[in-house]
Order: structure tokens, then sequence, then C-alpha cells
């Protein structure tokens, strides 16, 4: 497979029931990876 072209994109969401600890509130971090390739 040859891979054209990449995308990734890092996202931040806020949870909807987010926890808390002595260091803070935490949100959700992930990274998104989008691949195209000749096929489609």
């Amino acid at each position: 497979m040859e891979i054209n072209s990449i995308i990734l994109r890092h996202v931040k969401m806020k949870l909807l029931n987010p926890f808390t600890t002595s260091v803070g509130t935490e949100d959700k971090e992930f990274v998104l990876a989008e691949l195209k390739s000749k096929g489609g």
C-alpha cells in the first residue's frame, strides 16, 4: 500500500463527568491519524 497523505490532529476534550485529583481536573487528550492511499 502506498500512502499519499497523512493528517494528524491533536484533540483535547472536556469530559462530561471529569475527575479531580490534587493535581487538578483532567481533560481527555488524544491524537487522530487519517491516512489516504491511492485506492481511497
